[in-house]
């Protein structure tokens, strides 16, 4: 689901990178209550996802691919400040390594795939039914669902004119 720099208009480019810098701030504030984590667990389960969302599947050829989003697993085992942190790592070094995502839409990528899992989608399932292994399924399937229904309203400017 990485969106490329052809993609999105640039207005959408920096309306995604405003929320992002909005909903990180949110989460640094919040952040001093949170529990941190080991950090070797933490960076081993980061890999974890780095390396199970290089496996890409092409939606639309040269411009954007599908993969697995790892922003509702870290957040189940991490809580929602963690989650978002290691999805952003995950994002800018898939970016910076391998180019997959633009740096034009690296705001929206991890828009799509960090904060939408980490801070919307958990915690309200979570809150709706629990921390069981139910609650971490419903909660993945909704934040792909959520994710890509939201990437498809930032591309379809782009596709319209």
């Amino acid at each position: 689901m990485h969106l490329g720099n052809s993609t999105v208009t640039p207005a959408c480019a920096v309306y995604g990178l405003t929320l992002t810098t909005a909903a990180w701030g949110t989460a640094l504030a919040v952040a001093k209550a949170a529990r941190r984590p080991q950090p070797m667990r933490f960076a081993m389960a980061t890999a974890l996802v780095f390396a199970l969302q290089a496996m890409n599947v092409t939606v639309l050829p040269g411009t954007a691919s599908g993969h697995m989003i790892g922003g509702a697993l870290l957040t189940c085992w991490f809580g929602s400040v963690w989650g978002l942190g290691g999805m952003t790592l995950v994002l800018a070094l898939q970016g910076l390594l391998f180019a997959d995502g633009g740096f034009l839409t690296f705001g929206l990528n991890v828009f799509n795939m960090g904060v939408i899992p980490c801070l919307l989608v958990v915690p309200a399932v979570r809150w709706a039914m629990g921390n069981g292994k139910a609650a971490l399924a419903a909660a993945a399937w909704l934040s792909v669902v959520v994710a890509a229904f939201v990437c498809s309203l930032e591309v379809a400017p782009s596709m319209m004119g």
